[in-house]
């Protein structure tokens, strides 16, 4: 089968896909150079991110038969050969997702968009070895996808991250879309229960996410021309929520518009700015112990400039 380290145009190879069964049988075109050394090595969680793979997969298919090709470890962690990777993956496109038995949460790409929606949707399969796998899509509306960005967090390493967990409330709770087309669909409303899935909880919440619970951390976005307050000051909103004021701690500049982060507190408030600013801080950290939370890096720079 070898030949100075390749495989030759009639060899035939075992390729073990997703770590555990489902083993394939190719005829394999040089499909890759066993030992040879490329510049292009990089550490496992970014070549996953390039390849729209999961880091566990990833993982598995480094430590299986076939992780020699492209994979070596460095200590504790795996570094993954680019060039060598691809030809890996060339070999399981050619041997046709017909013949994929699926195991456990895998990315299959960017889903087409026809109908031209305004969202972008990715494919995903969860399986278990067998030919059963659930083949599936997720769509982020754009509203939602450019709030994400505007966060700093990408939107597909969210549901590489929280992909399978979305899945499964569906498979629990289905709804008429995941019964016909087996599709999810989240907006702007859903962010939370997006971060929620990949295991990422916001620093802070919006005005319509946040519960009414003394010491929950509220961002406000508003114009520069509709912003009066200062740090110690509170926004109520008498007709909806007349129980609580969000406490001004902190507020930035930024493209013509200010973020003013506030802190939740029963009502009535009363004390000087900084005394106000003292007592939200005090509660936000309770609001963090209740729900088992770390307090935000924020909290410091606030407490600094008291």
């Amino acid at each position: 089968m070898e030949n100075n380290g390749r495989l030759r145009e009639t060899d035939t190879c075992d390729l073990d896909l997703f770590g555990a069964g489902g083993q394939l049988t190719l005829i394999c075109p040089a499909l890759y150079i066993v030992g040879e050394m490329s510049d292009s090595w990089g550490d496992l969680t970014t070549v996953a991110a390039e390849k729209g793979l999961t880091v566990a997969t990833l993982r598995r298919w480094c430590a299986g038969p076939d992780g020699a090709a492209f994979a070596r470890k460095r200590g504790r962690n795996w570094e993954v050969e680019r060039a060598q990777l691809q030809a890996f993956l060339h070999a399981r496109r050619r041997a046709g997702s017909s013949r994929i038995r699926f195991q456990g949460f895998n990315f299959l790409g960017q889903q087409p968009n026809p109908r031209l929606k305004d969202a972008t949707g990715w494919r995903f399969a969860i399986g278990n070895g067998s030919d059963s796998a659930v083949i599936f899509s997720i769509w982020l509306g754009s509203e939602l996808v450019k709030r994400l960005e505007y966060d700093g967090l990408a939107p597909l390493d969210l549901l590489l991250r929280g992909g399978e967990k979305l899945a499964e409330d569906k498979m629990l709770k289905p709804d008429d879309l995941w019964r016909t087309d087996k599709t999810i669909e989240l907006f702007p409303r859903d962010r939370l229960h997006l971060l929620a899935a990949a295991g990422r909880a916001p620093d802070f919440f919006l005005p319509s996410e946040a519960p009414d619970e003394p010491g929950v951390p509220i961002l406000y976005e508003l114009s520069a021309s509709g912003f009066s307050s200062w740090v110690g000051d509170y926004l109520q909103d008498k007709q909806s929520n007349a129980m609580f004021g969000d406490v001004v701690v902190d507020w930035s500049y930024s493209n013509g518009r200010r973020e003013v982060s506030t802190i939740r507190l029963p009502m009535p408030i009363r004390g000087t700015k900084a005394e106000v600013v003292v007592a939200a801080l005090g509660t936000y950290r309770d609001w963090c112990r209740r729900n088992n939370r770390l307090p935000g890096g924020w909290v410091k720079t606030v407490e600094a400039r008291l």
